[in-house]
């Protein structure tokens, strides 16, 4: 886990919006309500989120660099890793990630460019749509 935040978690939420066959709009029950709080809701409102063991087994030497791949599929373990590796003064990390378009999903870009300026990973890029 990142050791500059602790007790934090943050998420990347991508609001729900669409039409259904008849045209009417509809638009996601939570993300909706997330994206429209206030400053001062965000400090009012705690929103519950539970947490579970992930999946990805790290090597037993923290300084084994690591190949990452993001096809499409969401950049936050990979972020997390990224920015725990950078904490610890590690480098050598390779990044491949994907999306549909540079500029409107490429979340955490100018993060992503940091880290590679300070070598704590190498960043390969891939957008299908653009």
């Amino acid at each position: 886990h990142h050791q500059s935040v602790p007790n934090e978690i943050q998420l990347l939420v991508a609001v729900v919006r669409y039409q259904t066959k008849l045209k009417e709009p509809r638009v996601g029950l939570c993300s909706d309500w997330l994206a429209k709080m206030t400053a001062h809701d965000q400090a009012a409102v705690a929103i519950p989120v539970w947490c579970k063991k992930g999946t990805i087994s790290m090597p037993s030497n923290p300084s084994t660099p690591l190949v990452m791949v993001g096809p499409g599929t969401g950049c936050a373990p990979f972020r997390s890793i990224a920015q725990c590796q950078a904490a610890h003064g590690l480098q050598g990390c390779l990044l491949f990630f994907g999306c549909r378009s540079e500029q409107k999903d490429f979340f955490f870009r100018d993060e992503w460019h940091e880290l590679s300026d300070q070598g704590v990973l190498s960043l390969i890029t891939a957008f299908s749509r653009d």
